[in-house]
């Protein structure tokens, strides 16, 4: 974990501005430096998340993290504590959707599940982002082209249009074919470029 608190630290006094989604959304770009937006999906620990996020708030940094509703590893009802505490905090979340799956390929279903757990999730916390979770055999992002976005007041991360993205998904991806390190790559970056960066808590403990 100390590789990511130096990579923290190296981007804030860096060339770079950490923003958020929101920011992205309402044409917040900073064309003097490079915008870095930080996404984390909680796939599989909170206790992780907790330890991530911690280190984030001690250099006053604020990403963005992204839960499930329907995680294998831990209950909506054990998120809400640490979904309102991350949000007090000053964190962005979000809903790592996979209702497609939970639908069983049902897309009208699925979208009908996709609303409610956005309504579900505000009740706790300000909802203005969402990104789709990977699972085998339903591609969940496919509901989001018929989805209301203008209705549910949301934006898809994956609607971002980065010059660079960069993913740890897996754990697998940690280095290029190069050699080179996920965190070392955003320095690829040019001012007024943005830089989307997923981090997922579980792959650095």
């Amino acid at each position: 974990m100390q590789q990511y608190r130096d990579f923290l630290e190296n981007a804030k006094i860096g060339k770079f501005s950490i923003r958020s989604f929101d920011e992205y959304a309402a044409g917040q770009i900073d064309q003097e430096t490079a915008n870095l937006f930080i996404r984390h999906d909680v796939d599989i620990s909170l206790s992780r998340t907790l330890k991530m996020a911690a280190i984030e708030k001690e250099l006053g940094i604020h990403s963005t993290y992204f839960f499930r509703l329907h995680a294998e590893r831990y209950t909506y009802e054990q998120a809400i504590p640490v979904i309102k505490k991350l949000a007090d905090d000053g964190f962005g979340i979000g809903l790592h959707y996979e209702t497609l799956s939970v639908a069983k390929g049902d897309k009208d279903t699925a979208i009908e599940i996709f609303e409610n757990e956005i309504q579900k999730l505000r009740e706790i916390a300000p909802i203005s982002v969402v990104a789709a979770h990977g699972q085998k055999g339903y591609k969940n992002r496919d509901i989001w082209e018929d989805v209301d976005k203008s209705t549910l007041r949301i934006s898809s991360a994956y609607d971002m249009k980065s010059d660079i993205y960069l993913s740890d998904a897996g754990g697998k991806r940690l280095r290029n074919k190069d050699g080179k390190h996920l965190l070392e790559r955003i320095h690829e970056a040019k001012s007024g470029q943005t830089v989307q960066i997923l981090i997922h808590p579980d792959w650095w403990y």
